[in-house]
């Protein structure tokens, strides 16, 4: 048997059952070999349910036990006691609990499990207090201060400072600059307001001020401008010497923008206020006047100050309310009333106005001032008047336009005037309100206007078609309709139209064409009878030009014959006749050589190409030079003139242009010719020929490029007359023209176009 407990040991587990504290026996796994005390159920568990169990199967929180299982192998492998505390829900609510866990041999520990709720409450009550008086005091974005006199310094401010203005409160405990750096401006309220800071400082450090209030504009570490509200009281010490403050600053920036806000919103009503272009007039209910617009003031600048006077008197100087007066209207009734009344004044003699009245109501809903708003409406009558007249003259133009004027809505007609109404034959009332399908002769052609007229319409924004139209009595007439949306982006709202009776002018414009095509045969007829007399002239002019060569190289040959041969026989009359014969015979074959040419460029068949104009100036200059190697002279050529033309023909243009200009140089002590080209806007190219020779008298230019044309002496400058006729002829082939400029003994230019 069992030994029995002696009655120490059993006053001792008495004496352990009794005590609030639980504790518990535990193998390092966490099994509890014995429990005792816990008089207050620490757990919410009897002592005698937990032997025999582990810890994790007791429904403990995962994370006390954890800790406490941890806590018990650190204990018996150290030797030293391990202490945790812990917040667990309980049913009957939050506990904290303290764990102390003591080594105690063989592998096991002793826990000691206390419930220190209330000694942690007790704690906490001090802290909480403090705690909730900083919340309040965050709550209403203050900052409380403590300022020491003697030193100028902040012995105590809150933490919100430096989130309101990027300083560290120890950067104000620990200098000056912080604060002078950071208000920019400081406006006193109370018993400071209007005075200056210095003043108000006196006062506040001599006692003479009860409390300190004033706001300050700061700009923050970061630059951003914000206000603070400061409110204090000194702080006295024992011999009653003010030494400091305490305070608070309150965050007021955004009290301050809104007052500005506030004040600019007024400024902005007042510019609205005054801004309207009508009168304006506030009244009370007395018909006083309130305030005024300044388009009122304006009106009535003789009559100033407006405010205060009788509204009747001032407008309409009178000694009693106007009877037609819509304000009383208004304030008997609570409701706006308006009303149009003539104002006659030095400038409208027959003015009018529009005069409304609008109530302000007070609390319960009457009627505490009214507002009267006059619009002078004189030129809107004068506009409406003439808008009638203007609607009465289209009417009459409606009525009488020789074209037929009409609208149509979703195909049915709506308008018409007179004269479509003789163009078909029919009364208003057989097309007003009837489809105008009833103009058309068939179904198909009706359709077609429809389609092409709303097609060209909501491409172009008017219809512009030629149709057909039928008379009552079966005739068809050819008609032009122009149409036109009243409202582009809406064609239901419909369409107006035009419509003129062409018949008589088709009728004279197939007759036309007829006489045009009989007209454009008898051309061609006259075209091909020219083109086969200027091909039968050409022919008839190469073939004299061929035939007479022959008998005039005879004339000159048989000429010389005589003259070298027979030269003593021949008297010296005799031997100058000779001489005479054999020039003209010359200057006859040179008028044949030029006529042949002239002939060739007009039968000659082109081949364009790309022509190196500057390539054929050079050559054909240093031709002339070899011809006449003594002369003193030079040709400027610009390089890289291209042109599109035939080469043969526009060599030959070149020839006689440079050669002319070669000719006409001839008597000057220094010849000088250019060929160059234009630039102009236009697609066609300009080039110029330029000497500074003889030059002509522009007065007779029209004679300058016709067949032997000549204005200047054989004996002078000699020539058939032939070549400028011949350039002009090369410049038309390649579709160009040829012009002149010059003045006597200043030279001459020359202009062609290709």
């Amino acid at each position: 048997m069992p030994a029995k407990p002696s009655r120490d040991a059993e006053r001792l587990r008495a004496m352990i059952s009794a005590m609030p504290d639980l504790l518990i026996r535990q193998t390092r796994d966490g099994t509890c070999i014995d429990a005792e005390g816990g008089s207050d159920n620490i757990l919410d568990i009897p002592p005698d349910q937990i032997v025999g169990r582990n810890i994790r199967v007791i429904g403990l929180p995962t994370d006390l036990v954890d800790r406490t299982i941890a806590d018990i192998a650190q204990a018996i492998d150290s030797g030293n006691t391990q202490t945790s505390e812990h917040q667990i829900a309980l049913p009957r609510g939050l506990r904290d609990l303290e764990i102390r866990i003591v080594p105690c041999g063989a592998g096991e520990a002793l826990s000691i499990v206390r419930d220190i709720t209330d000694r942690r409450q007790s704690e906490e009550a001090p802290r909480g207090r403090d705690h909730l008086y900083r919340q309040a005091i965050a709550a209403s974005d203050a900052m409380p201060y403590q300022r020491d006199f003697r030193t100028g310094r902040f012995t105590f401010i809150g933490e919100e400072i430096e989130r309101l203005t990027g300083y560290r409160p120890e950067e104000f405990a620990d200098a000056l600059e912080p604060w002078h750096t950071m208000v920019q401006e400081t406006v006193f309220r109370g018993e400071l307001a209007g005075l200056t800071r210095e003043e108000a400082r006196r006062r506040m450090h001599a006692g003479e001020v009860g409390v300190w209030r004033a706001d300050h504009r700061i700009l923050t570490r970061g630059g951003e401008e914000r206000w603070l509200a400061d409110t204090s009281v000194q702080i006295r010490d024992g011999s009653g010497e003010v030494v400091g403050s305490l305070g608070i600053l309150q965050d007021i920036t955004h009290r301050v923008r809104a007052e500005e806000a506030l004040r600019g919103s007024e400024q902005f009503l007042k510019g609205v206020f005054d801004a309207i272009q009508d009168g304006i007039s506030v009244l009370d209910t007395d018909l006083n006047i309130l305030r005024v617009n300044a388009w009122m003031e304006k009106m009535y600048s003789d009559k100033a100050p407006l405010e205060g006077k009788k509204c009747y008197a001032v407008y309409q100087g009178r000694e009693s309310p106007c009877p037609w007066c819509p304000t009383l209207d208004t304030i008997e009734t609570g409701e706006a009333h308006s009303t149009i009344v003539p104002y006659p004044s030095a400038e409208n003699p027959r003015g009018w106005i529009d005069l409304s009245v609008f109530p302000v109501n007070g609390s319960g809903g009457r009627v505490t001032s009214v507002i009267e708003c006059v619009k002078d409406i004189t030129a809107q009558r004068r506009a409406e008047e003439a808008l009638r007249q203007s609607e009465a003259t289209l009417q009459s133009i409606f009525r009488v336009a020789p074209a037929g004027i009409g609208l149509v809505c979703n195909r049915v007609l709506k308008h018409i005037n007179d004269r479509i109404c003789e163009m078909v034959g029919r009364s208003p009332e057989e097309l007003l309100e009837h489809s105008a399908r009833v103009l058309y002769p068939s179904e198909e052609e009706f359709e077609w206007v429809g389609r092409e007229k709303y097609r060209q319409i909501s491409e172009w924004g008017t219809g512009t078609v030629e149709t057909q139209w039928l008379r009552e009595n079966g005739e068809i007439i050819d008609v032009l309709l122009s149409s036109t949306p009243l409202d582009a982006t809406d064609l239901s709202k419909g369409v107006t139209f035009t419509a003129l009776d062409i018949t008589e002018r088709r009728r004279a414009a197939e007759e036309l064409a007829q006489h045009r095509e009989r007209l454009e045969e008898l051309v061609r007829e006259r075209t091909a009878e020219l083109e086969a007399t200027n091909r039968e002239l050409e022919s008839f002019s190469y073939s004299v030009s061929h035939d007479l060569r022959a008998p005039l190289r005879s004339i000159d040959g048989f000429s010389q014959v005589l003259l070298e041969d027979h030269a003593e026989e021949l008297s010296a009359d005799a031997r100058d006749s000779l001489s005479r014969v054999r020039a003209a015979s010359q200057r006859m074959g040179m008028l044949i050589d030029d006529l042949l040419k002239l002939s060739r460029v007009t039968r000659f068949e082109m081949h364009r190409q790309e022509v190196d104009i500057s390539a054929l100036a050079s050559a054909i200059a240093a031709e002339l030079r070899q011809s006449e190697p003594d002369r003193q002279g030079e040709f400027v050529i610009a390089g890289g003139i291209t042109a599109h033309g035939d080469p043969v023909l526009l060599r030959l243009a070149l020839e006689n242009l440079l050669g002319n200009a070669w000719k006409f140089t001839a008597k000057c002590p220094r010849a000088h010719i250019e060929l160059g080209e234009l630039d102009t806007a236009e697609e066609e190219r300009h080039f110029f020929v330029r000497d500074n020779g003889a030059g002509f008298d522009m007065a007779y230019v029209d004679k300058l490029f016709g067949a032997f044309q000549r204005l200047h002496r054989s004996e002078d400058f000699p020539g058939t007359g032939i070549g400028l006729a011949t350039v002009q002829r090369i410049i038309h082939r390649h579709g160009g023209r040829v012009w002149a400029e010059s003045a006597v003994d200043e030279g001459a230019t020359f202009h062609f176009t290709l």
